[in-house]
């Protein structure tokens, strides 16, 4: 590193990539090392790697023959049971700070091909344990289509869907090659694994919550001529992701049980949820609280039960006072009316958004979900 003037320049050179560079790489976007050529046998485990450095953690991934492999975005490519439909070019696309640079294409060569290792799709799995049948047996006989990559179209390749129902990483996912949603929560095995939720295993949840599938609507003022307020325009199409919902308004007995062990851990002015009024039983449901006294109870539950509140001021959890807080779930878009404390008078339902603790909905969210026919009740609010 020299310093000149005050100037901070950066001298480097690359003897591995046979090249040499001198430049600043503050704002670059440079290789440090390139993906090698590689020669396998078929059945073989091959891997690519590469590094980069730029103005910000890059971004990757990784193309063969010129078409980019889905779910493949990180240094390093690994190719698992190899044979002739691997064969081929392959590189990877490094992005940050708005650069885009594509490093040094590498050759994996696969050698003699046979009928034990013809792979017609190029999904890693022999045709002749692909048996065209829709169910798994064996690795042997996975019933898979040997003519296409991915038989149950949720965008992972049937080599990478082992069906152990253990996930260990992108390239061996332990979901069924035959089921878009290996765990029926309602959210694919791809969407899970992108949000880093596990597509083996469904949330266990108590009883009284019922599953909303993801799905898309159009949300704004539809009328005509327009009549909405101006924050319901434009009409706009939002896609909301799958989540969980009670099913009941909370009643008087789980309230006051969470009350009870919030206000000895750290929560400090949680409602009784009466009103001042006589209780009237534990299965009545509770009433006269704010939208803050709402969303206090829920990262109550929340931490009692082992999740994520999903509720924080200024990166601390919410668990007292009047201050507007932040939530982590984002599945339903922008909130057609403020937030504020004037939910007062309201009853609280509970959401639990997959992999994360209970939420209050908003008065819009419910509005949209009720437009939506996802919930077969009266709203009530």
């Amino acid at each position: 590193m020299l310093k000149t003037l005050g100037v901070n320049t950066e001298v480097s050179w690359s003897l591995l990539d046979k090249e040499w560079k001198v430049w600043p790489t503050g704002g670059d976007l440079i290789f440090k090392s390139h993906p090698k050529p590689r020669t396998a046998e078929p059945g073989d485990v091959v891997s690519f790697r590469c590094n980069a450095e730029g103005p910000s953690d890059p971004t990757y991934q990784w193309y063969h023959n010129t078409k980019s492999i889905p779910g493949q975005i990180s240094r390093t490519l690994t190719l698992y049971n190899v044979n002739t439909g691997h064969a081929g070019t392959y590189f990877v696309r490094a992005k940050a700070g708005g650069l885009t640079v594509d490093f040094n294409t590498a050759t994996l060569t696969v050698q003699a091909t046979t009928p034990e290792n013809l792979d017609t799709d190029g999904d890693g799995i022999p045709n002749v344990h692909e048996t065209n049948t829709g169910t798994w047996v064996s690795t042997t006989n996975r019933g898979t289509n040997p003519n296409h990559w991915d038989s149950d179209g949720d965008g992972l390749s049937d080599g990478v869907e082992t069906n152990t129902r253990v996930y260990v990483s992108r390239s061996n996912t332990g979901t069924n090659p035959h089921a878009q949603d290996t765990d029926g929560d309602g959210v694919s095995d791809q969407r899970e694994i992108d949000l880093g939720t596990n597509p083996n295993a469904a949330p266990v949840l108590p009883g009284e919550f019922a599953l909303i599938p993801a799905g898309s609507f159009q949300m704004g003022d539809q009328s005509n001529p327009l009549v909405g307020y101006s924050g319901e325009l434009p009409v706009q199409s939002v896609y909301v992701s799958a989540f969980y919902m009670g099913k009941y308004e909370v009643t008087k007995e789980p309230w006051d049980t969470v009350r009870a062990w919030g206000l000895n851990n750290g929560y400090t002015d949680l409602a009784a949820g009466n009103g001042g009024y006589a209780s009237k039983g534990a299965n009545h449901p509770v009433h006269s609280i704010t939208w803050y006294d709402m969303v206090k109870w829920c990262n109550a539950r929340s931490q009692k039960e082992g999740l994520t509140p999903c509720y924080t001021v200024s990166g601390s959890i919410y668990q007292t006072g009047y201050s507007e807080p932040d939530c982590n779930w984002s599945a339903t878009a922008t909130d057609g009316g403020g937030v504020g404390g004037g939910g007062a008078g309201r009853r609280v339902r509970e959401e639990l958004p997959l992999g994360h603790g209970y939420q209050q909905p908003q008065p819009g969210e419910l509005l949209r979900l009720f437009r939506l026919q996802l919930r077969p009740e009266r709203s009530g609010e």
